[in-house]
């Protein structure tokens, strides 16, 4: 949405939510599938989509 020239705004028209119990993960963030030190996450990450 234009406001002036040079600025504009955005405003969000929806929500994240788990359908499972309602609720919103802002500030909680989400469970990963998988914990492992941030050293062998990208390794981790590809070694788990290989097998999908």
């Amino acid at each position: 949405m234009p406001l002036t020239e040079g600025f504009s705004m955005f405003l969000p028209r929806g929500r994240t939510y788990n359908p499972a119990n309602n609720e919103g993960w802002e500030a909680e963030g989400l469970k990963p599938d998988a914990e492992v030190p941030h050293e062998k996450a990208l390794d981790t990450a590809l070694t788990m989509a290989r097998k999908r």
